[in-house]
């Protein structure tokens, strides 16, 4: 339970945006896996915010306008669709914390 116990976020860490969650499914899943791996996480963009990542879903999610960050796409299928997919299946939790923290730090796609 320690895993998804509440927590705060430092107000200097990470904003992951959330997009594309018409289903509500990151939101319920993502959102606190993220939050106890210390990312802030928002499905809008506060006012004078700037995100760090994007999250989207596979589905064609685009990012808002003004949320110039580098996005990671979740797939719902664990086979990737090509050589040059690199959206992260999304019940890889361990994946999707890597991909999240390249991107964050500029070392990913």
């Amino acid at each position: 339970f320690d895993e998804h116990a509440d927590r705060e976020a430092a107000d200097d860490a990470p904003l992951c945006l959330i997009a594309g969650d018409a289903d509500g499914w990151m939101t319920s899943f993502v959102r606190p896996l993220l939050e106890s791996a210390g990312y802030r996480v928002a499905a809008q963009l506060p006012p004078g915010e700037r995100a760090a990542v994007v999250l989207a879903s596979e589905e064609g999610a685009t990012p808002p306008a003004g949320a110039a960050a580098p996005v990671v796409r979740l797939r719902r299928t664990r086979a990737a669709a090509g050589a040059n997919d690199d959206s992260v299946y999304r019940y890889d939790r361990a994946g999707l914390l890597r991909a999240l923290e390249a991107r964050v730090t500029g070392q990913g796609r």
